[in-house]
């Protein structure tokens, strides 16, 4: 009797897991791990110096079903990693920064993968997504710049932002039917990704969700989309694109420096947008959206019952000048970035807002008036300028704004010493 209690006592201490108790820490060879509530671990860190992994599907007798945030963060020797069936989530950045990981094996089974989990595995050149994974999360796949191709399986429904931005080597995605949403920068960067097919059921195109694509030619936007974001598409080749009469709402100016954007197809019966001498127009809000950068002009007159310049609408623009109606009120962020060739603005009584960085970089900008009605100054407005002459209507006091304007162009001449202050009677 006394033999058997001293096997028992023996078996007990070298398995050591029925004194374990869940939430907390252990180790077990290379692994340190967490105890769940189910039985199950959570691999939270691996010490060991393997080139190549296979990750055990037991630590300790127990299950492992998770591998944890940072598990594995920037290590810097591994190649390929094998991770077993029964792992059901990998965590947050858990092989962030593992730049040799060339080759990585994911299991049936596995639901999760989260935010940065294989961020900048600038070595990682194919992974292949089972069917059954759910979601990806933000960056998860960003700077994997050797992965070349991914086919996202047909039971992913949601793609966190950026997921496989700035894999530049990316030439061929697939994504499944299901997917409603292209999420803001999801290829943002992948500049040799000629061509992508869009879900019939995808409704809407987060900002810059294509952005420096270089490579990207042609798209078609299914029947359905209802929401485009801004700079979408900004610095693609391009050359033409239809939008739907599905879509509703345009942040932004999607074709932001889009060199080779010839045509915009809009149709007449559009309930939001059109198409006004080659310009894109919301006619619901009054707002010009986009003039492309293919139009030859020296001279752009924008409508008169227009109310609001858009994000980016005339960025890198090579106009000479530019006429703005007595019908807008704001002008919005980044409005007329960079368009190096203009030498003077002319802002009507009854523009309230100039957002930020409306007229950075207009390098030949001389001269600009701030009309009475302005009421709101981005600091950043004339960032990138050499020289500008701000003009401040005199009779600002009767409407009680000219305190507030002049606060507004100290400090501007503070941060730019550019800026030049003249006072001029209005009429």
């Amino acid at each position: 009797m006394k033999r058997i209690l001293i096997v028992c006592l023996m078996l007990l201490l070298c398995c050591g897991c029925s004194r374990e108790q869940a939430g907390q820490s252990y180790k077990c060879d290379d692994y340190t791990y967490l105890l769940l509530e189910d039985g199950t671990v959570e691999i939270t860190r691996y010490s060991g110096r393997d080139k190549e992994i296979v990750i055990p599907e037991t630590l300790n007798r127990h299950p492992v079903s998770a591998i944890g945030k940072e598990a594995f963060v920037r290590n810097t020797i591994v190649t390929a990693v094998d991770i077993p069936k029964g792992v059901k989530t990998i965590g947050k950045a858990a092989f962030n920064g593992c730049k040799k990981l060339a080759s990585v094996t994911l299991p049936d089974g596995l639901l999760t993968i989260g935010a940065q989990a294989f961020y900048e595995c600038e070595s990682l050149v194919s992974v292949q997504l089972p069917e059954g994974l759910e979601s990806i999360g933000e960056r998860a796949f960003s700077q994997c710049e050797s992965l070349t191709e991914v086919v996202l399986p047909e039971s992913v429904s949601q793609v966190g932002t950026s997921a496989f931005s700035l894999c530049r080597n990316l030439q061929h995605i697939q994504l499944p039917a299901k997917l409603n949403k292209i999420p803001s920068g999801m290829f943002d960067g992948c500049s040799k990704l000629r061509e992508i097919t869009l879900p019939d059921g995808i409704k809407e195109i987060g900002s810059i969700a294509f952005s420096d694509c270089e490579s990207l030619q042609e798209i078609i936007l299914p029947e359905g989309v209802e929401r485009i974001g801004t700079d979408v598409f900004s610095r693609t080749a391009i050359q033409s694109i239809r939008i739907p009469d599905s879509v509703i709402y345009v942040t932004g100016n999607p074709f932001a420096v889009c060199l080779a954007l010839d045509e915009i197809i809009i149709s007449p019966d559009h309930p939001v947008l059109s198409m006004v001498d080659g310009v894109l127009f919301d006619h619901q809000a009054d707002r010009l959206i986009c003039y492309p950068r293919t139009l030859e002009a020296d001279h752009y007159s924008i409508p008169e019952g227009t109310k609001i310049v858009g994000s980016s609408a005339f960025v890198g623009c090579d106009l000479l000048s530019i006429d703005i109606p007595d019908s807008v009120r704001i002008i919005d962020p980044a409005a007329f970035y960079f368009c190096s060739n203009v030498r003077s603005f002319e802002l009507p009584e009854g523009v309230t807002e100039l957002g930020k960085m409306s007229f950075a970089y207009c390098r030949r900008l001389e001269s600009i008036n701030f009309p009475a009605s302005l009421t709101s100054i981005y600091k950043d407005v004339f960032d990138g300028n050499m020289k500008v002459e701000v003009r401040v209507c005199v009779p600002m006091q009767q409407s009680g704004l000219k305190a507030k304007t002049s606060t507004v162009l100290s400090r501007l001449q503070t941060e730019y010493c550019c800026l030049q202050q003249k006072e001029v009677r209005s009429a």
